[in-house]
């Protein structure tokens, strides 16, 4: 299990580094980022709204451009979002339903927030994962500092705090990136 946790998070780390790169590659060229918001700005205004490395000569950036090459903050930022909301809807699926196995609140979650971006072979890939989840009371153990000392209605209590904070900031990066006309990104 420990394999696939792994892989499964290594998108999300690169992702960030990504994002930490480039903000301080801005930093250096002399623009101000000293947010999320300002780093997606930024980008955006210098037409690298949709740049993920592969597409950017589409965009209008050629081989000597300095952008050729860039992986996008937009990108990344929305992709971490994805991510943020598919562990929100596994948390939400869980809190609303105490019989419910890991595995189903998981598929659900992944059908609801992640299927449709990937293909039809990944797809079935990340289906096969679902039969290697750990039980629900395993899942929680690990999220729960001490989960044989805590009674249930602290694990609903944590789950419901767990909702509620991912709820405010994906809530407002949805909006934020609606404003920009940059969400639902490739």
């Amino acid at each position: 299990m420990g394999k696939l946790v792994e892989v499964g998070f290594s998108d999300i780390i690169t992702k960030c580094k990504i994002i930490k790169e480039n903000r301080e590659k801005w930093i250096e060229k002399g623009e101000e980022i000293k947010s999320v918001e300002q780093l997606f700005e930024v980008e955006i205004s210098y037409g690298l709204g949709q740049a993920n490395g592969s597409n950017n000569k589409s965009l209008g950036f050629d081989k000597k451009s300095e952008f050729y090459k860039h992986i996008g903050s937009c990108r990344s930022i929305e992709r971490l979002l994805r991510f943020i909301l598919l562990l929100q809807r596994i948390i939400e699926n869980l809190h609303a339903n105490k019989e419910e196995s890991l595995s189903s609140a998981v598929r659900k979650a992944y059908d609801q927030e992640l299927s449709r971006y990937h293909s039809f072979f990944l797809r079935n890939t990340v289906k096969g994962i679902f039969y290697l989840l750990p039980k629900r009371e395993t899942f929680l153990k690990s999220i729960t500092d001490d989960f044989t000392q805590c009674k249930e209605d602290e694990i609903e209590g944590h789950m419901k705090t767990m909702i509620d904070t991912s709820e405010v900031v994906t809530s407002y990066l949805i909006d934020f990136m609606k404003e920009q006309d940059h969400f639902e990104l490739p």
